[in-house]
């Protein structure tokens, strides 16, 4: 067969299991086998007169009816559009041809009653046939059989498949099987890059524009032609949605507040689900469901004016009607394409990124399950270690929040690196695993050093001084370990914008050390030495590191130059301080 078939059909297809016939009177077609069924369930019949009465049933004016085998009956019994007791058996056949009983609701329940219902089954149309249960070749056992079905809660379909079929196909008057045409592969024509406009050459605009009534026609049958084309997608890429779904389960559901954390966790663990949930799970029926939506407010619209024809003052309605404003069609066609291209952007980037998309989602379930162990876990591992040397509450608290603090700095690099990373090619996995790695380094120094520094100093006359100096130069000894995993990354990229990002991203970590300082020597009091100090460790933090980033060796040498720096400032420090 070499018509095209119209999409808002082929869609209302796939939408309907049983169709009756306007010129077939007693019968209906169950689309999932092809077979047709009697219009009748006749009940309660002897075995015997249930095989005289199928032998004489004539519904739709065919013949060849008989007694359906069990394993047909078994794809209807808990379907078929008849109401039959539910305690009852209807007659099959075995595989041999003997006629059994089989009960009416549950499988595999057999019985040897003489009395039960009989349904007329009918092959007559498939048989020697290729059929199966495609849109396409249904539609072709419509057409060539010369049947008129009616679409349940679509009228206008079938008011447009008599129009489209009906008067140019003649029904075969022999009755016999026709061998149908092998479908053609329907394409959906969809990726992110859809155009939408070619569609539009099939619709009079000037003509919706001027009627209210073909203007809400045309959006059910644009919203129908979309739907039937995401159903197209859907089984072009069918493997690649299930491994999108399979793996995006993890970001299903809602965050909730945490009462454990502060407001500030939780909106960066709320934001972080949003943010994947937003650009990793697949919303193709999010896209469906607004699609729909369009043209559910397109049959309100049929409804609203039918609903007028019963006003007393019909014409004022009516004219009232006509002149709402409404969005032009062309701008919902516009608006609907655009959803749909929103949609598939996220499965190109999947198809084209599989491995990393993977690996977003797995870091983003561990890195949030990790930090919810810092908070509740590791806050009272640390709290148990502490009160074990009578270190108290109010001291060990400080601390944890300093660790807190650091950690929060480092879980906030997580989204702009993904962000960054759906839109530039870079090695976003590395810079993730340093960051890790870093994460790892604080957990074990507070967890394993910090009490040791503080009993180390804790007798001594400068004792806070001490424990800060050795504090600061361990933490800047861990970021300068983080410094030197960032440099080798930043120059395996050949990427200056990528270099930038990675350096700017990672800015506040790096000068975690500084700012440290610059705040103890703060909260003391300033004076001549102190304020010198100050302005000694601000001109630190502000040099530019920007200028080297084109020149790895440059880079190094300036790195080097700022821990001498400060190291130096440091030693200063401790020595000012300690008179």
């Amino acid at each position: 067969m070499s018509e095209k078939f119209d999409a808002r059909i082929l869609q209302a297809i796939g939408k309907q299991r049983w169709f009756y016939f306007r010129n077939k009177s007693g019968i209906l077609l169950d689309k999932t086998t092809g077979l047709l069924w009697g219009n009748v369930s006749k009940g309660l019949l002897e075995k015997y007169e249930a095989i005289q009465f199928v032998k004489d049933f004539y519904g739709g004016g065919y013949s060849g009816w008989r007694i359906p085998f069990g394993d047909e009956f078994d794809l209807i019994r808990n379907n078929f559009p008849f109401t039959m007791s539910r305690e009852s058996y209807c007659f099959c056949q075995d595989a041999y041809g003997s006629v059994i009983s089989k009960h009416v609701r549950l499988q595999n329940v057999t019985s040897r009653t003489d009395r039960g219902y009989v349904i007329p089954c009918n092959d007559v149309l498939i048989k020697g046939t290729n059929y199966r249960e495609a849109r396409e070749l249904v539609l072709q056992l419509f057409i060539y059989n010369g049947l008129i079905p009616i679409f349940d809660n679509y009228s206008y379909i079938t008011e447009l498949y008599e129009k489209l079929y009906s008067a140019s196909i003649k029904p075969v008057k022999s009755m016999k099987p026709v061998k149908l045409d092998e479908p053609e592969i329907l394409h959906s024509g969809l990726s992110s890059e859809f155009d939408y406009a070619s569609l539009l050459g099939d619709y009079d605009l000037p003509e919706i524009a001027k009627s209210p009534i073909k203007y809400y026609k045309a959006i059910q049958e644009w919203t129908s032609e979309l739907m039937l084309k995401l159903d197209v997608f859907d089984r072009e890429k069918e493997k690649t949605i299930q491994d999108f779904n399979e793996i995006s389960l993890q970001l299903s559901g809602k965050y909730e507040d945490d009462p454990n954390f502060a407001p500030e966790e939780n909106d960066l663990l709320r934001s972080r689900r949003e943010f994947f949930g937003r650009n990793f799970s697949l919303v193709l029926n999010d896209a469906r469901k607004k699609i729909l939506n369009f043209k559910r407010q397109a049959e309100e619209l049929d409804t609203r004016l039918n609903a007028l024809h019963d006003s007393s003052d019909l014409l004022v309605k009516l004219a009232e009607f006509e002149s709402e404003k409404l969005p032009t069609f062309e701008f919902v066609a516009e608006d609907t394409a655009e959803i749909i291209c929103s949609a598939l952007e996220k499965l190109e980037y999947f198809e084209a990124n599989r491995d990393f998309v993977k690996y977003a989602i797995e870091m983003f379930s561990q890195w949030s399950e990790d930090y919810r162990v810092f908070r509740l876990m590791r806050r009272e591992e640390f709290r148990k270690l502490c009160e074990e040397d009578g270190i108290e509450s109010e001291i060990w608290e400080s601390w944890y929040s300093e660790w807190q603090k650091i950690r929060l700095k480092i879980e906030l690099k997580i989204l702009p690196i993904i962000e960054y990373k759906l839109k530039n090619d870079f090695a976003a996995e590395k810079f993730i695993e340093i960051l890790d790695k870093y994460k790892r380094a604080i957990d074990k120094f507070f967890i394993e050093e910090r009490k040791g520094i503080y009993q180390e100093f804790e007798q001594d006359e400068a004792g806070d001084l001490q424990e800060k100096w050795k504090l600061v130069s361990k933490l800047y000894g861990l970021t300068l370990e983080f410094q030197n995993d960032l440099l080798e990354i930043i120059f395996s990229s050949d990427d200056f914008e990528s270099r930038l990002f990675m350096l700017n991203c990672a800015g506040d970590l790096l000068d975690m050390p500084i700012d440290n300082i610059m705040e103890y020597v703060k909260d003391r009091e300033l004076d001549e030495i102190s304020a010198n100090l100050f302005e000694k460790f601000s001109q630190l933090k502000l040099k530019n590191y920007e200028i080297f980033l084109s020149d790895a060796k440059a880079y190094s040498m300036a790195q080097s130059d700022r821990k001498k720096q400060f190291n130096s400032l440091l030693s200063r420090m401790r020595k000012d301080f300690g008179k």
